[in-house]
């Protein structure tokens, strides 16, 4: 494809102009218009100027010949000054000098005050006000009227001009003068009308592209307008000092009204949202401190808003100007509501995956988490419990959805915490009529997936049929095949265990502390399925939690300890003649018993060394933690743990050594898992598909 050329440039446009000096050939019509006039007072200087140089010489006015060459010489250097040169005013002077001189060294020679050349004094000042300016002009017009009065008032006796000659040469001269001087004015008006009408061309054809230029630029502000208002995302331009400027799109203001040029957008949005108004006009002000970064500035601003059911996120982008800087931010307002539902609706099928996972693993732990959380949900709903029972009985929900993999309800229970640690207060009726109502959904989308039980089924595992049948054939006493056979029905701490295990790796990689090994070590241990026993080991994910987020360190801080990289926990189940023993050991670094202490000063708890110092670690509202997040921090889950226990007439022992590991130990009299009653006549007895 050929460039195209450029109508402002006179190359393009008479190839005949190629030998004028490059400014007479400029973009800039002014510019080309007066070197174009320079060129031309230069030219006829040469061409005036040598004929009269001849002239004079011919009528031994020698004098008057030097004068004038002196004006062609300054043509000259005037035209060298164009062709060379950068500056156009010293070639205006230039000429205007020489016109001057010229004509100045006539006039003593011709006659003086009645010099036949006399006229020729125009010369000067009119060529410098039309090339150089008003100022240029009114200068040689004073210079010339100061010539006229000296010649005036020093010449006014001579009165017979051009003496030595004759009279029919007197004549000649005069109109030899005279008519130079009207061709002179006519080459002067033609120089000044040639580059007046290419000047006047220049610009029609430069207004004509600027016409044409606005209109592709009208032309591509609509398309832009065009697709601004036809795409999903609502667009507003503000300045760095949040105001408000161009028209947003039309998305924009379908959603949240038109705003005022020049309005702070807070301002605005205080009508839609007041909660994100006050955040928009408090963040503000921060980017505008000279001490932030922009980018961390923009960072701060908010995100994500609620409007009218739907949920918008917020980017901000910077607009960079030729400075190179960013003056304005580019607000992008996008509709998430879909985005949100969609990724709700597959976080849902992922818990109902996990929930049927692990109900076909292990369904009895599923349903006592269920009716353990009907509990809770129960005594929370009816309004039962101080402040600090509720916080345990709901942080619990809490980690025992977190464990059955429920994230959601979970995150909606986290929420509700924070509710409760503002207003220091019991739940109020707003407050438990909704987590009766997420319960509720809750249910209705298990319940599709989890049978109600059957009372006319067991099932059990082979092991333990031939493990009661050795029995059997042992001639034991018949109490003791009722109570092995009474225990085919209890939970198996095995799969209370591996559940807990499954818990404590993924919190161990949410928490960068990865490949966290169990150890489980429990004996065929069963516990009976009770109302308390569901609590306890729902009430246990609480120290599980504990021990990977405050027992086991950074695998960076464990290796300069000159320990392995991952920690180790360790799950413990075990019976003796006088009672049930449950253990959550890990390796870490132990209990900062100190660190306890200042804790319990800080909350008004009475502190000593040995067993009060341990039952602080049982405290409501204590936490090592300087930070509440989802995983612990808030000092009631161990509340919670040791609330269970007690249920059972358990009690808790802990076991702490700097740099080597923690161990709980949850210590029950056998007699909280005596049977206590025998199954009837099951009409069927069914084999698991299971084997160890």
């Amino acid at each position: 494809m050929e460039p195209l050329s450029n109508p402002l440039n006179p190359r393009t446009v008479n190839p005949f102009q190629a030998w004028l000096p490059r400014h007479c050939l400029d973009d800039n019509p002014e510019h080309a218009r007066v070197a174009k006039l320079l060129f031309f007072y230069a030219v006829i200087g040469l061409i005036v100027g040598s004929f009269y140089v001849l002239v004079y010489c011919l009528l031994a006015l020698y004098f008057s010949a030097a004068s004038i060459a002196i004006a062609v010489v300054g043509g000259v250097a005037a035209l060298y000054q164009l062709y060379r040169g950068e500056r156009l005013a010293v070639a205006g002077h230039i000429i205007a000098l020489c016109a001057f001189a010229a004509v100045a060294g006539i006039i003593p020679e011709t006659g003086m005050i009645h010099s036949p050349t006399f006229g020729w004094l125009f010369a000067a000042p009119m060529m410098a006000a039309s090339t150089l300016g008003f100022r240029a002009g009114l200068f040689w017009l004073l210079t010339v009227l100061c010539y006229i009065a000296t010649i005036f008032f020093v010449g006014a006796s001579l009165s017979e001009p051009l003496h030595t000659v004759s009279s029919d040469v007197r004549e000649l001269f005069v109109a030899v003068v005279h008519g130079g001087l009207i061709l002179t004015i006519f080459a002067t008006a033609w120089s000044f009308s040639n580059a007046q009408t290419s000047a006047f061309k220049a610009l029609h054809q430069a207004r004509r592209i600027a016409e044409d230029a606005l209109l592709d630029a009208e032309q591509t502000h609509n398309d832009a307008i065009l697709v601004l208002n036809n795409i999903s995302e609502g667009l507003v331009m503000i300045t760095l000092e949040g105001k408000v400027t161009g028209d947003p799109s039309k998305q924009f203001q379908e959603w949240f009204g038109t705003p005022q040029k020049g309005q702070a957008i807070w301002e605005h949005m205080e009508t839609q949202n007041p909660l994100l108004a006050g955040l928009l006009e408090l963040n503000w002000e921060q980017l505008l401190c000279d001490w932030m970064p922009l980018d961390l500035g923009i960072d701060q601003l908010p995100k994500r808003f609620d409007h009218q059911g739907r949920t918008f996120s917020l980017r901000y982008q910077p607009v960079v100007q030729a400075s190179h800087e960013p003056s304005q931010l580019l607000m992008i307002c996008t509709d998430i509501t879909a985005e949100l539902e969609a990724e709700h609706s597959n976080d849902l099928q992922k818990e109902q995956m996990a929930i049927f996972s692990r109900f076909a693993k292990d369904p009895r732990s599923v349903r006592g988490f269920l009716e353990e959380s009907q509990r809770l949900v129960s005594l929370v709903d009816n309004g039962k419990g101080t402040f600090a029972e509720q916080k345990r009985w709901i942080h619990t929900l809490k980690g025992n959805f977190g464990i059955f993999g429920l994230t959601s309800f979970a995150r909606w229970l986290h929420q509700l915490e924070d509710e409760l640690d503002e207003q220091c207060d019991v739940c109020d009726l707003s407050q438990r009529q909704a987590i009766a109502s997420q319960w509720e959904s809750v249910r209705e989308r298990l319940s599709m997936i989890i049978p109600e039980e059957s009372k006319e089924r067991v099932t059990i595992d082979r092991s333990r049929i031939e493990s009661t049948l050795l029995t059997a054939r042992q001639e034991r006493s018949i109490t003791t095949l009722i109570d092995e056979i009474q225990r085919w029905t209890w939970d198996d701490v095995r799969q209370r265990f591996e559940l807990l295990a499954e818990r404590a790796k993924a919190l161990g990689e949410r928490l960068e502390k990865p490949g966290i090994s169990v150890l489980i070590d429990c004996d065929r241990v069963r516990t009976p399925p009770t109302t308390e026993w569901n609590s306890f080991w729902n009430a246990l994910t609480h120290v599980v939690r504990n021990a990977v987020d405050h027992g086991i360190e950074p695998a960076e801080v464990r290796l300069n300890s000159g320990k392995h990289a991952t920690g180790v926990l360790q799950f413990n189940a075990f019976e003796n003649p006088k009672n049930l023993v449950i253990e959550i050991c890990d390796d870490g670094g132990g209990v900062d018993w100190k660190r306890v202490a200042t804790k319990a000063m800080k909350l008004g708890l009475r502190t000593s060394m040995g067993e009060q110092l341990q039952d602080l670690l049982f405290a409501d509202g204590l936490s090592t933690k300087a930070t509440v997040c989802d995983t612990s921090g808030r000092g009631v889950g161990m509340s919670a743990a040791k609330e269970a226990c007690l249920a059972l007439d358990g009690k808790i022992e802990v076991d702490s050594s700097e740099g080597r590991g923690t161990t709980f130990r949850f210590v029950f009299p056998i007699q909280s898992i005596s049977p206590t009653e025998v199954i009837g006549s099951p009409t069927e007895v069914s084999e698991s598909s299971q084997s160890t």
